[in-house]
């Protein structure tokens, strides 16, 4: 598959496959928004059933979702019989795109790092309270009650299942904390909408980024015809799909061997020493990686290998020679990569953001972009306030927050990442590890607890499925305005669909009763704050000196890239090649 030839943002919206019907009508239209909201509850209610209920898939792991790429797939098809019989009402691959945008947006909110994640753990704290964990002295004085689920019947039914959302008043019950959550998100995903207008047109238009992750979506919605007559994508797609079809027809038939393309964990075989420090070693050949890899920078390729084995290099070096400590505290060295790539991403577009403070028109970002961030932001804070943290704190933790997601939209922007983990490395256990739990108290530690649910892991960040979304919508001719009210809509409607699906899929299979990672979603963010209430955690030096190191290796690397043409490693792999996810694409991005 080779990079669609697209029309610049200002020519005609309709692009190749919107043919006569489609060129006059923008990319974002009334249609368009109405097809994408139409198809964000399949979305998410397939993502939440595979994922929560019988963990068959992880679609929001990974960068791209092949929820939302099938989708498009089944769209575009439609599109083309629909063509065929009434070539009037057949959509533009502009249209078409946005649908696309809309659901990667929704289904990003509502995936295995956000409303999954939120709803599992409000409904924690009260109906898991027993003598035991002492829940109801250390934790219950400190909560939000009206953010946090407290109805006996709606916890019994998400908990246990066999029960109706819709029936016996739960889910009004569940009503003033879904209202609450949902104010919420409009800052939330408000600012990070903001962040992406403000820094779009210096990524796309001066520093020309190449968004590797859209190219599949842009060849299915504009050239079809195109890609379905070519050899090549057909030998990819049987190859790929033989493999995934032997592999599930030998998981009903076990006498069939399966064919090893999934993570193999070489560490078992190595009982040395040095082996046992390498710790993870996982060794796949994913087709979906290999085939991703190809739409990759190589620079990104030959990072991701390199930095993998850079890792190891400390590990062993820890195991063998650090005394004590958490050396060489890998969560907060790659939270450190991500905030210098924030860093350099926000320093070298500094005259373009001067230049939208002055409000000057030719930024190419919305002037309702910064006051709308400030906002946003605001709404933040409040919240975080509310539940209880100090101004100050507060502010410093949507700061570091707002850096790593701007980071991550920057690497999806530039490389491509097929994923960002950065797992248990959120800004609350940065400001535990800096301060001491008992220096910020316990209201501070609810607030942490309360709102772990999108800083717990970044995988499914929606920050930068909204930056690939305004590209798409830019590259049809769109404008910003637009393209933001529909992945804003979008966002807000995935993160309503989540809430009451996740509900009601609790209650109809009970997630105490599953075996997936629903059942404990929500005891981390709890188990974490009693555990720092009732045995104090020191501040810890070591981690503000490893995110200094983490920052300090990025900027240099960057710096190198600047001064050096040739080269050949990109900080991008060294942030993400630490943790797990990251390490599984090493073998399949060097092939």
């Amino acid at each position: 598959m080779r990079p669609v030839d697209l029309p610049s943002p200002q020519s005609s919206s309709g692009g190749r496959g919107g043919l006569s019907a489609g060129l006059s009508r923008p990319s974002v239209s009334g249609r368009a928004v109405v097809l994408g909201l139409a198809l964000i509850p399949v979305n998410v209610i397939w993502v939440e059933h595979t994922e929560c209920v019988t963990e068959a898939a992880m679609a929001t792991m990974a960068s791209l979702f092949f929820t939302a790429v099938f989708t498009l797939l089944a769209t575009v098809l439609a599109n083309a019989l629909l063509r065929r019989l009434r070539p009037a009402w057949a959509l533009s691959a502009g249209e078409l795109l946005t649908a696309y945008a809309m659901v990667c947006a929704a289904t990003a909110v509502a995936g295995h790092d956000q409303v999954e994640v939120l709803v599992a753990t409000i409904a924690h704290p009260y109906w898991f309270a027993t003598p035991e964990n002492q829940f109801a002295a250390l934790l219950h004085p400190y909560l939000d009650r009206t953010l946090i689920l407290r109805d006996h019947d709606l916890l019994s039914a998400f908990w246990s299942g066999h029960a109706s959302l819709f029936g016996d008043r739960l889910l009004a019950a569940a009503l003033p904390a879904l209202l609450g959550w949902t104010g919420f998100a409009v800052g939330l995903y408000g600012a990070m909408l903001c962040l992406n207008l403000l820094f779009r047109p210096r990524w796309s238009q001066a520093e020309r980024l190449g968004y590797p992750l859209i190219q599949l979506p842009l060849q299915i919605a504009d050239a079809p015809g195109e890609l379905f007559r070519g050899r090549l994508f057909w030998t990819g797609f049987g190859l790929a799909g033989a493999i995934d079809l032997w592999n599930g027809v030998s998981t009903l038939c076990p006498a069939l061997p399966r064919l090893p393309v999934t993570a193999y964990d070489l560490a078992p075989q190595l009982s040395s020493p040095v082996g046992r420090a390498l710790g993870y070693m996982p060794v796949s050949a994913y087709p979906w990686i290999i085939g991703l890899g190809y739409l990759l920078p190589v620079e990104y390729l030959l990072s991701c290998a390199v930095f993998f084995w850079i890792w190891k290099a400390e590990l062993v070096y820890g195991a063998l020679f650090a005394r004590g400590g958490r050396f060489p505290y890998v969560a907060e060295q790659s939270t450190g990569a991500y905030l210098g790539i924030a860093l350099f991403a926000t320093w070298n577009a500094r005259h373009h953001l001067a230049a939208v403070l002055r409000r000057q028109a030719e930024t190419g970002a919305p002037r309702w972009a910064l006051p709308g961030l400030a906002t946003c932001v605001a709404v933040c804070l409040a919240y975080g306030h509310r539940l209880g943290m100090s101004w100050g704190v507060a502010g410093g933790f949507f700061v570091l927050y707002f850096g790593v997601s701007l980071a991550v939209a920057r690497a999806r922007a530039e490389m491509g990442v097929p994923t960002h983990d950065l797992l248990g490395a959120g800004p609350d256990r940065a400001f535990v590890a800096w301060c001491g739990s008992a220096a910020l108290g316990p209201h501070n530690l609810a607030a942490f607890a309360t709102l772990m649910w999108f800083n717990r892991a970044q995988r499914s960040h929606p920050m930068p499925q909204q930056i690939e979304g305004l590209e798409l919508a830019a590259r049809h001719g769109a404008s910003p305005n637009r393209a933001a009210a529909a992945l804003m809509l979008a966002c807000l409607a995935g993160f309503v669909t989540a809430f009451v699906t996740m509900l009601w899929l609790g209650c109809r299979h009970g997630f105490a009763t599953v075996t997936t990672d629903a059942s404990y979603f929500g005891s981390d963010a709890w188990l974490y704050m009693a555990a720092r209430l009732s045995t104090p955690q020191r501040s810890d030096p070591g981690v503000a000196a490893a995110m200094a190191v983490g920052a300090g290796v990025t900027l240099l690397l960057l710096r190198l890239r600047t001064l050096f043409v040739w080269w050949p490693l990109h900080p991008i792999g060294y942030a993400v090649t630490s943790y797990f996810f990251g390490a599984i694409l090493w073998v399949p991005l060097l092939v």
